[in-house]
């Protein structure tokens, strides 16, 4: 599946944020196998977007007294140019699917849970 990196990025803190420290909660074999395996799959390649953004915060960025690092405003356009460049490129990502039909309607997942896996989601 084709994602943009600002995609893979919000995705992944999506995953984490919704599911990471509910060990408890019982889900479907499938989904957590799906949750899990595209959690990790999406761990690394954010973590190289994270690597590459803080870079192109060093690039641009000055460190003020307080040991702050800041973007001077002559610079702001073309640091966020590139940015934004660099969040919108695309990258074949191996994502783990599953029918919405393998889910029980027994399952209770939170708003921000199931926002989080509509996407690794098939209607059919």
């Amino acid at each position: 599946m084709k994602m943009y990196n600002h995609e893979i990025y919000n995705r992944t803190l999506a995953l984490i944020g919704a599911f990471e420290g509910n060990e408890s909660q019982k889900l479907p074999i499938k989904l957590s196998y799906a949750i899990k395996k595209n959690t990790a799959t999406l761990k690394v390649i954010a973590e190289g977007i994270e690597k590459s953004r803080m870079e192109l915060i060093e690039k641009y960025a000055i460190t003020d007294e307080d040991g702050n690092k800041l973007i001077p405003a002559d610079k702001a356009d073309e640091a966020n140019a590139e940015y934004s460049d660099f969040m919108n490129m695309e990258e074949e990502v191996n994502v783990h699917t599953i029918k919405i039909d393998s889910l029980s309607d027994s399952i209770e997942l939170t708003d921000a849970q199931m926002e989080a896996i509509m996407w690794m989601l098939e209607d059919e």
